[in-house]
């Protein structure tokens, strides 16, 4: 081979190397630099709740009637991320609970009973005094609605008991008859004593259905 051809052969080698290596070590620092810049952007995130879980409840009296659309936590929460600097939006997220089909406890048979209800799905309890008379058989029913069904000028007076808020229900017999949450997704229907002078009411039903699983889906912008 002439000295002419060896030394393009080696020239063409160098410069293939060369451009490989550029290639390589350009298109790294690129994905360091991109990684880089995401992993340090400061964001804002807002939760707005879509969906709530609520309790319909007579507790165990016959003549209160049945308590309903009480809220007891969320179910179901849109996720909305944004630049600190700029405000472009990031990403959007939506947390829901395994299922949003009402779930109905029958103290009958003591069963929960829903379309998709998994039971591992969820930490729940149900406690409900039953009598012959007790309206729809003291059933419970957790059910899956809009934020719009709270009502936040709700007012209750019964004697000397003053209510207010917009996570609770009452109705009068010979006293007042109240169902509220009670802790995180926990809920009770509370009987108050005529006299006030007692240390203690009544508690004729109380429950939980607090979500043990969330599902998340989302869009990165």
């Amino acid at each position: 081979m002439a000295v002419t051809q060896r030394v393009r052969v080696v020239v063409g080698v160098a410069l293939a190397v060369a451009g490989f290596l550029f290639l390589f070590f350009s298109t790294r620092n690129a994905a360091q630099l991109t990684t880089q810049a995401q992993t340090g952007q400061n964001y804002t995130s807002t939760w707005e709740a879509t969906k709530l879980i609520t309790v319909d409840s007579a507790g165990g009296w016959n003549n209160v009637g049945i308590l309903r659309n009480v809220p007891i936590g969320v179910a179901e929460w849109q996720v909305d991320a944004r630049a600190a600097i700029g405000g472009a939006q990031l990403f959007t997220e939506t947390w829901r609970t395994p299922t949003s089909s009402e779930i109905v406890y029958n103290p009958a048979d003591q069963t929960l009973t829903g379309s998709g209800f998994n039971s591992a799905d969820w930490i729940f309890a149900n406690h409900i005094g039953i009598f012959g008379d007790t309206p729809d058989g003291g059933r419970v029913r957790y059910k899956f609605q809009s934020p719009s069904v709270l009502n936040p000028g709700y007012k209750y007076t019964k004697d000397n008991a003053k209510v207010g808020g917009n996570a609770i229900q009452c109705r009068s017999n010979s006293d007042s008859n109240c169902l509220m949450p009670r802790g995180s997704y926990g809920w009770e229907v509370y009987h108050a004593l005529g006299n006030l002078g007692s240390d203690r009411g009544r508690i004729s039903a109380s429950g939980l259905m607090m979500p043990a699983k969330w599902i998340i889906t989302g869009t990165i912008y």
